[in-house]
């Protein structure tokens, strides 16, 4: 512990000890001996304020809370500082698991800081040896598990499921970026048993695949899931399931909400299908040309719209509180809360400028277009060039030649 110096951080209402990477000559977080990255003070911003969202609004009981790849603790503390209401405190039981001994005395001097030792413990082992840990030995079935690891989430899953109770919440981040946009498809094949494509909407194919793996890997063991919210910036997916208990949820799941998506990089053509094997014959049907495939993946909505309409209300009621990446939150919110009932697959305005062979145009004057022509549209947070409809590629086509 002498070994390192620490310096002191504030984020949001918590205030936590790092360590000072740059009295180790080091300039990446990653190469931290207790990871800790400032950039991701956006991603936990938006999740505080959807986490207050949920209590709120989804009559959801909170008794427990498990920081799965703890760190810092900063994730798990910030929860408590500022997502949960005072009243439930009394009843809040937190968990904080790193398997790092030297991110283990930090925690502890971050939970003490902060206030939060009467309610908190901390376990200094693997994470998947946790979590059985607290399901099977201290008999507590988990209401949430945050799950944030450097990579892939992958190797965590089988445990959560088999530890978090019925109705319960998964947090779940995944970093592996190259390997889910396509950069790196024989290693998305091989860790979530789905083909990406590399494409100019390859985020939105990447939530998509991690969404589809996530209720794959659920459905074995009977449970179902419901995403609450989703979303993706940077480096970085973040998505947020209420999971479900039941064979005939999982086998209704399967059928509506897991399938192939395919794309015509002739004429910008997008669209979704339900089904266990992909189609065969893959021919466009506005243009003729050979469609492009990416799946198994989720083709069901990426949100729960009424969460997603709730959670601007609580990043407004809280951002007094949050240090950096206020704006930038509070737009990606604003986007989601537009998004979040149109299931299609986004456009994006340069990949249809190039396509058919116009001047680039605003997506915001797009969606006007297609409002105005009866169709539903918005912008998305994919992308600032993308936008979302439930138009047809000839119906967008005709409105972006009219630009």
């Amino acid at each position: 512990m002498n070994t390192y110096s620490l310096k002191s951080v504030r984020e949001g209402r918590a205030s936590i000890f790092v360590v000072d990477i740059k009295s180790l000559g080091l300039h990446h977080p990653c190469r931290s001996p207790v990871f800790y990255n400032p950039n991701m003070e956006l991603s936990r911003n938006i999740d505080v304020a959807v986490l207050r969202a949920i209590l709120d609004n989804l009559n959801f009981n909170l008794r427990n809370l498990v920081d799965l790849t703890a760190g810092t603790g900063i994730r798990g503390i910030r929860y408590a500082l500022e997502s949960i209401p005072y009243e439930l405190k009394d009843y809040l039981k937190l968990f904080f698991v790193d398997k790092n001994k030297l991110a283990c005395s930090i925690l502890r001097r971050n939970i003490e800081r902060n206030g939060l030792s009467k309610i908190s413990m901390v376990l200094n082992e693997d994470s998947r040896l946790a979590i059985l840990k607290i399901r099977y030995e201290l008999n507590i079935h988990p209401c949430i598990i945050d799950i944030d690891p450097f990579g892939t989430p992958v190797p965590f899953m089988d445990c959560a499921f088999l530890a978090l109770r019925n109705e319960g919440i998964l947090m779940i981040t995944a970093t592996d970026m190259a390997p889910l946009q396509g950069i790196h498809p024989k290693a998305c094949i091989r860790k979530y048993f789905s083909k990406p494509l590399k494409v100019r909407f390859s985020r939105e194919i990447a939530v998509r695949i991690l969404l589809g793996y996530i209720a794959r890997e659920g459905a074995k063991y009977g449970i179902s899931i419901e995403p609450l919210y989703t979303y993706s910036q940077k480096h970085f997916i973040r998505i947020i399931v209420r999971v479900k208990h039941g064979i005939k949820l999982c086998n209704n799941l399967l059928d509506k909400s897991i399938g192939y998506l395919y794309y015509c990089s002739k004429c910008g053509n997008k669209f979704m299908d339900n089904a266990l094997y992909p189609n065969v014959e893959r021919i466009c049907n506005v243009c003729g040309s050979k469609l492009k495939v990416a799946g198994p993946l989720w083709t069901d909505l990426l949100w729960n719209v009424q969460l997603a309409k709730n959670v601007p209300k609580s990043y407004r009621e809280l951002k007094h509180f949050f240090t950096k990446f206020v704006k930038e939150g509070e737009n990606i919110v604003a986007t989601i809360a537009d998004e979040a009932l149109i299931n299609s697959p986004f456009h994006a305005t340069d990949e249809l400028a190039s396509i058919h062979k116009v001047r680039e145009f605003s997506p915001k004057k797009a969606v006007e277009m297609l409002r105005d022509s009866g169709f539903q549209a918005s912008l998305t947070h994919f992308s600032p060039k993308g936008f979302r409809t439930n138009a047809g590629i000839n119906n967008i086509i005709r409105i972006i030649r009219s630009l």
